[in-house]
């Protein structure tokens, strides 16, 4: 392949990514104005949950149908369809003074975020090869993790400066631009691959994908080393930090952006550790040893420095990253021509532990009666330790997972 040919597909690639980076950022987005939004819509811990959660709800209902879409159709038409859907949500959301409005809202992003993982693999898978994939998927979730960082501190900030709604309509903007940019730049395949690959029927599609055991088991091991990102980068993370650490607002979104930061350096790293040695299992065992580790030194290890937090949530952002390695394990033991709809298995399964997840924290948050302080909840040591036990059990779980999976 000339330079100018892997330049070309690598461009392709970042700019088919924006959709995926835009997503992050809306998925992520409440942490920042959490509390602001118990005010404004006057909610506790487990409404704030189930507005999240219907991001999720939509997510997962529509994945399913993405990966269909995505293989029989051109997926750059349907990326750019998706970011005017996922603008269009957070422009409703920004201008919503009711919980019906936000919450139909957070369900407009969720459609569009449905394209938006499996839409960049879509293309990856005709513009890379196999071998490639896990570097290309580390990349995407990098990308995705950086939108992740960027709904932390800097939404965070603007909200302070400004208002909550002012910072949603600045994530808007920003969503048309990546739009732009998708139209500019984005191609379903290269010039040479001027064929279609051959559709087979609906049903054996259906057939070969969802018979498959091992497509299911690369999901539930996403979605459980990923729970993290879901429970303390989404929602809670503010929240936890504030109340139990002690730290400011402004702080505590400050530390939330290393576990972005994390995944930002691991997820490439261990993409291209593991396309160079093909190990994928022993990635994934040994990262969730260490994230079962870290998890239970945030949780018991008291009165520790702004430093060290942003450390461990650095390393824990780095292991959890390795969630990436069932993308590729799912496009080498599917057929080319069930490739979206393969991984939307595995998308299927991580975003039905998102709205799992979190209004499980929440619901956990509320087993015991509490006053109500100017409109927000006041939450216990006791309140925290359990709802937070989520997070060490599913890193247990997930690192018993891959020895039942296979790679060939």
């Amino acid at each position: 392949m000339t330079a100018e040919n892997n330049m070309r597909r690598w461009i392709v690639f970042f700019s088919a990514s924006l959709l995926f980076f835009y997503t992050f950022i809306q998925l992520n987005s409440l942490n920042a104005i959490s509390a602001d939004l118990l005010k404004s819509f006057h909610l506790n811990a487990t409404g704030l949950g189930h507005l999240s959660a219907w991001y999720f709800y939509a997510n997962f209902l529509f994945i399913f149908p993405a990966g269909l879409l995505l293989d029989r159709y051109s997926p750059r038409t349907l990326i750019l369809i998706a970011m005017l859907i996922s603008v269009i949500g957070v422009f409703g959301f920004a201008s919503a003074h009711n919980l019906w409005v936000a919450s139909l809202s957070r369900v407009i992003m969720g459609i569009g975020g449905a394209f938006s993982f499996i839409g960049c693999i879509r293309i990856a898978s005709r513009w890379f090869s196999s071998t490639q994939m896990a570097l290309v998927a580390g990349v995407l979730n990098a990308i995705g993790m950086l939108g992740g960082l960027l709904a932390q501190f800097p939404l965070s900030w603007l909200t302070q400066q400004y208002s909550w709604r002012t910072a949603l309509s600045v994530d808007a903007a920003l969503g048309v631009f990546c739009f732009i940019f998708i139209f500019l730049f984005v191609s379903d395949r290269p010039q040479q691959q001027s064929v279609m690959e051959p559709i087979q029927p609906f049903w054996a599609n259906m057939r070969h994908v969802f018979l498959k055991p091992n497509n299911w088991l690369c999901g539930l091991y996403t979605a459980l080393i990923n729970s993290p990102v879901f429970v303390l980068g989404a929602l809670w993370g503010n929240l936890y930090l504030t109340q139990m650490k002690h730290l400011s607002v402004t702080t505590a979104s400050y530390i939330i952006m290393f576990l972005f930061f994390g995944n930002i350096i691991g997820a490439p790293l261990i993409g291209c550790v593991s396309d160079f040695l093909q190990w994928r299992r022993r990635l994934m065992i040994m990262n969730a040893c260490v994230a079962l580790l870290l998890i239970l030194i945030i949780i018991f290890l008291p009165n520790m420095s702004i430093v060290s937090l942003a450390i461990l949530f650095t390393l824990l952002g780095i292991t959890t990253s390795a969630q990436i390695l069932s993308y590729p394990i799912v496009t080498k033991t599917n057929s080319l021509t069930t490739t979206g709809l393969a991984n939307s298995i595995v998308s299927m399964t991580l975003i039905a532990s998102g709205f799992i997840f979190q209004p499980l924290f929440g619901y956990l948050m509320e087993l015991s009666d509490k006053p109500i302080y100017h409109l927000a909840m006041s939450y216990t040591a006791h309140d925290f330790l359990i709802a937070m036990s989520v997070l060490p059990v599913s890193f247990l779980i997930s690192m018993l997972i891959p020895f039942w999976i296979k790679t060939k």
